[in-house]
């Protein structure tokens, strides 16, 4: 075998491994992109049946969201008359008694992820999770009354009705 010849050979086995890394790099890329894609896409199937469990409540929760993009915790009440002190900071709040199902909405988006039990006290407290966020934000339906409201710094606050569908 001469000089050139070798030469050669080893040229076509190194572009020969370059191309099988390059197919391999590629390939596992693409399987991670598609793998990705198919993972979003059933995040959205699971929001899309969790909404049409409780559309009321996710309306509702877009539009309070869209009011006071930057909360994520509320409190759920048995009544009006239990009075919230939430340290003069803004929440957001369910009452049980005027939301006929509220608990099981709230079970159904915790059994999801959608939404973590937070309660320091006797007051049930959850925390929304950026996931469901962005799927509430980007959420498209329209529902009728709903019930979350703003509570003022003072802890007082009026509800309006909320209705399961």
């Amino acid at each position: 075998m001469t000089w050139n010849e070798a030469v050669s050979h080893l040229l076509v086995f190194v572009v020969g491994v370059a191309g099988g890394v390059a197919v391999s790099f590629f390939s596992s890329s693409l399987t991670e992109l598609r793998q990705a894609h198919q993972a979003k896409r059933q995040s959205r199937r699971t929001f899309g049946s969790v909404r049409a469990q409780i559309p009321t409540l996710i309306h509702e929760m877009r539009k309070d969201l869209t009011e006071h993009s930057t909360l994520r915790e509320f409190f759920v009440l048995p009544s009006s008359r239990v009075f919230l002190n939430a340290g003069g900071n803004p929440t957001l709040r369910y009452l049980e008694e005027e939301h006929p199902g509220l608990c099981t909405a709230v079970h159904i988006l915790a059994n999801h992820g959608y939404v973590s039990d937070v309660t320091s006290t006797n007051t049930r407290r959850y925390r929304m999770s950026e996931e469901f966020v962005s799927f509430v934000f980007n959420a498209s339906h329209d529902c009728g009354a709903a019930a979350v409201t703003m509570m003022p710094h003072s802890g007082h606050a009026d509800c309006a009705t909320y209705r399961m569908a």
